[in-house]
């Protein structure tokens, strides 16, 4: 029953190997961190702009 999950090959060295091989900054070495990374820039660069503008118009009001 648990064989799928307890008897897996050890992707570790593989991917250790690639990651060190690169020279790239550590956070966007892995394939899918791209995606991540600048997913998270994204909706954070949205939230702040969204708050920049709420807080100016709470200052200047209507």
């Amino acid at each position: 029953m648990f064989d799928s999950l307890t008897n897996r090959p050890n992707t570790v060295p593989q991917k250790q190997r690639y990651a060190q091989g690169r020279s790239e900054f550590t956070h966007l070495k892995m394939p899918r961190s791209r995606l991540y990374y600048y997913g998270y820039l994204a909706v954070f660069g949205t939230g702040m702009v969204l708050t920049a503008n709420g807080i100016r118009t709470l200052i200047q009001g209507k």
